[in-house]
């Protein structure tokens, strides 16, 4: 099996690639451009969307979606968002001391395995969840929801355990639990656990019995967690599973051919995470000192009288009841602001009813931050805030330095 590797919201020349392999699902992401000029070579050019993880291919190899920001900074926005901040910081820090590989050769799923297994040590510490699942059970007594013609059969033939009965048997095998045993599966099949360390996998791999998770339990497991259901006595799950479900999404492999993740493609939508790790920073920043910072998800504010075209910003910056500042985060790397970028941020600027609008922006450099100020006829001001993602330090200090001046 082979690896290619092409790179997010970009044409990227795959020699030698066959557009037979791609899967059905797999045009949902990328979309092939076939060289006429030099077919015979086999000259294939893949443009991908917003999206970054791995798609299974049909001839068992894999493609890879790099982020053109740098997989040191797109591991930092899914840390963030995701919570793991301090569940991964000794290894995100170590593997930014040694230099991160950004070619995308090397796995960095390997940034997660050394948490990912503390957590589930933990979880044998404390007790994993189980769940109760209806079995067909043959007793000598009669206990929950009886067969009974299949009973009355047995007793005639004076079995030794005549009753056939429904029960609710308690068992380990819970959706949660079938999840981290997929996940330790594919770090067993990635070969990336040291020999301290299997003993532990091992276990946790054999837990599922090759049940591992499908694409629609693991969607209702990311659903719980988005919901805040894994709270309470059992809120130490909470880690591993976000950490099993980074792990299988990157992991891009097909565990076996009937049971395995597969069908749906695990990526994840670049574009959305941007907007969600600047507003997680901006709360982070703001909500101590008083200000609501949200997403106007419900009860936003129309265009039209007749409830037509919600207007919902990605970030609205509020203190005591009223708005101070509207935030839209726009995934476009190396790219001009779009004219209509600028007719949506005056029309939330007029309906909010501020003064002051900005638009946050990534540039995959290294270099300092770059800060435009635009001013409208009417004396509004939409400043574009270009943050340097390939040091999210500098990126991070820039957006906090900044949106404290504006608000």
């Amino acid at each position: 099996m082979g690896n290619w590797y092409i790179y997010d919201n970009q044409v990227t020349d795959t020699y030698g690639f066959d557009i037979s392999w791609l899967p059905t699902e797999a045009y949902r992401y990328v979309t092939p451009h076939v060289n006429r000029a030099v077919v015979n070579v086999g000259s294939v050019s893949l443009e991908a969307g917003p999206y970054v993880g791995a798609l299974p291919l049909k001839n068992g190899d894999t493609l890879y979606i790099i982020p053109r920001v740098g997989r040191e900074s797109y591991s930092r926005m899914l840390f963030v968002v995701e919570g793991l901040e301090d569940a991964v910081r000794t290894e995100f820090e170590q593997f930014v001391k040694l230099g991160y590989d950004e070619s995308g050769s090397t796995p960095w799923s390997i940034l997660l395995a050394r948490p990912f297994i503390r957590r589930l040590r933990l979880i044998e510490k404390e007790s994993l969840t189980t769940e109760r699942v209806p079995a067909l059970r043959q007793l000598r007594h009669i206990k929950g929801k009886v067969k009974i013609a299949d009973s009355l059969i047995s007793l005639a033939r004076k079995e030794k355990n005549p009753i056939r009965t429904f029960l609710r048997e308690r068992t380990v095998l819970s959706l949660e639990n079938r999840l981290l045993s997929t996940a330790s599966a594919i770090l067993l099949r990635m070969r990336i656990v040291g020999e301290a360390q299997r003993e532990v996998v091992s276990r946790w791999a054999e837990l599922g019995r090759g049940r591992f998770i499908t694409p629609y339990e693991l969607g209702k497991i990311s659903a719980g967690l988005k919901s805040h259901r894994y709270t309470g006595s059992r809120s130490y799950y909470v880690p591993a599973l976000i950490m099993a479900k980074l792990i299988i999404s990157q992991a891009g492999l097909n565990l076996d051919s009937s049971k395995g993740v597969q069908g749906e493609a695990l990526l994840t939508n670049i574009a959305d995470l941007f907007e969600r790790y600047v507003r997680v920073l901006i709360s982070k920043l703001l909500s101590p000192k008083g200000y609501l910072v949200e997403k106007k998800e419900s009860h936003s504010p129309t265009l039209f009288v007749d409830g037509t075209c919600e207007l919902k910003p990605d970030i609205v910056i509020s203190q005591q009841g009223a708005a101070r500042l509207v935030a839209d985060a726009k995934y476009k790397p190396r790219s001009t602001v779009d004219a209509s970028d600028y007719y949506q941020m005056r029309v939330y600027l007029d309906v909010f009813g501020v003064d002051v609008g900005l638009l946050i922006l990534p540039n995959s450099s290294r270099s300092g931050h770059d800060l435009v100020k635009r001013e409208t006829v009417e004396g509004r001001k939409i400043f574009e805030l270009r943050l340097p993602l390939g040091d999210w330090n500098k990126s991070e200090e820039a957006l906090a330095e900044n949106v404290s001046r504006l608000v």
